[in-house]
C-alpha cells in the first residue's frame, strides 16, 4: 500500500513563518518535516516536557496556556495558520513553558531540532524566517502587556472585535465569527468569563454590535473604533486576524494564499504576566 502523498510542499509557500525562502529551502524544509493531524481538543504538548523540535500551524487554532495545581487556566494566546507554537525552549534547550491544545482540527508541520539548528547554521534565509517570527512573539508580547495594563477591559473587548474584522475595502459594516469560545477569549484577555458577556451586553444594548451565539454584526465599525478609542490598526491575533482567528478557518482542502482598568484589573496584579521565554 502506498503511503498518501504529504501536502506539505503546497502548504509551507504560503505560510508566513517561511516567506523569503527560496524553493530548495522549502523543499528541503516540506522533505524533513512530519505532517500532524491533530482532531480539535487533543493536547499537543505539555508544559516540561522535552522541547525536540518546532511546531508550525498549517491550518487550524491552538490554544497556549498556563494551569494550576488547583486546575486554574491563563490563555496566553491563541495561534492559528504560519506561526509557531512556543519556540524559545527549542533554542535555549529548555523544557516547554505552556501547555498546547488544539481548538480546532488541526494541521502541523513538525519540524525536528537537529534540521532547524542546521538551517540556522546554513541557511541566512532560514535564520531570518526565523528571527521574525521571535520577533512578532516579543511585539505581541508588548502588545498584551499594554492591552492587560493600559487599557479598560471594554477597550479590550473592542481592540479584539476590531482585530478579527476582515480587510475593509471600504466597508462601513462587517461580520465576525468569534474563533473561540468566550470563556477562552476572555481569559486571553485577562477578563472573568462574566465580565467579558456584560461588556459584549452593554456594546449590543448600545447599538455598537448585534449577537447571535458567536456570530457578531458590527453595524458601523467606524463607530465600533471611536468607542475603543482606536485611532491605529489593532494586532492580528497570531496569524488569524485571534490572534493570529480567521487562519484558523482554513481546512485540509484550502492551500494558504502565498502571497485597562476595568471591573477585572485588579487580577493583574494576582495574575503572573506570561514573560517571553515561556512563548
Amino acid at each position: 500500500m502506498h503511503k498518501p502523498r504529504s501536502r506539505l510542499p503546497d502548504y509551507l509557500p504560503g505560510l508566513s513563518i517561511f516567506r523569503g525562502l527560496g524553493v530548495e529551502k522549502l523543499q528541503q524544509v516540506a522533505e524533513c518535516a512530519v505532517e500532524v493531524d491533530v482532531p480539535r481538543g487533543t493536547r499537543i504538548f505539555s508544559r516540561g516536557d522535552v522541547c525536540d523540535g518546532l511546531h508550525v500551524v498549517v491550518f487550524g487554532l491552538v490554544k497556549l496556556s498556563l494551569g494550576t495545581e488547583h486546575g486554574d487556566e491563563r490563555v496566553l494566546d491563541l495561534v492559528g495558520a504560519g506561526h509557531s507554537l512556543s519556540p524559545g525552549p527549542l533554542f535555549r534547550n529548555t523544557t516547554r513553558r505552556v501547555t498546547a491544545e488544539a481548538l480546532h482540527d488541526t494541521k502541523l508541520a513538525y519540524i525536528p531540532k537537529a534540521f532547524v539548528m542546521g538551517a540556522l547554521e546554513q541557511s541566512p534565509d532560514f535564520a531570518r524566517c526565523i528571527i521574525n517570527e521571535l520577533s512578532q512573539r516579543v511585539e505581541h508580547l508588548v502588545h498584551d502587556l499594554e492591552n492587560c495594563t493600559l487599557r479598560s477591559g471594554r477597550e479590550r473587548v473592542i481592540w479584539l472585535l476590531l482585530s478579527l474584522l476582515p480587510a475593509s475595502n471600504g466597508r462601513q459594516s462587517a461580520s465576525i465569527l468569534l474563533p473561540a469560545k468566550k470563556g477562552i477569549l476572555a481569559s486571553r484577555m485577562n477578563l472573568t468569563h462574566e465580565h467579558f458577556s456584560r461588556i459584549l451586553h452593554d456594546l449590543s444594548e448600545a447599538g455598537l454590535i448585534a449577537m447571535t451565539g458567536r456570530q457578531i454584526e458590527v453595524p458601523d465599525i467606524a463607530r465600533l473604533k471611536a468607542a475603543g478609542g482606536a485611532s491605529g490598526t489593532p494586532e492580528r491575533p497570531n496569524g488569524s486576524g485571534t490572534g493570529r482567528a480567521n487562519a484558523g478557518r482554513h481546512g485540509p482542502d484550502s492551500i494558504p494564499d502565498h502571497g485597562g482598568q476595568g471591573a477585572d484589573s485588579h487580577r493583574l496584579l494576582n495574575h503572573r504576566r506570561p514573560h517571553a521565554r515561556d512563548l
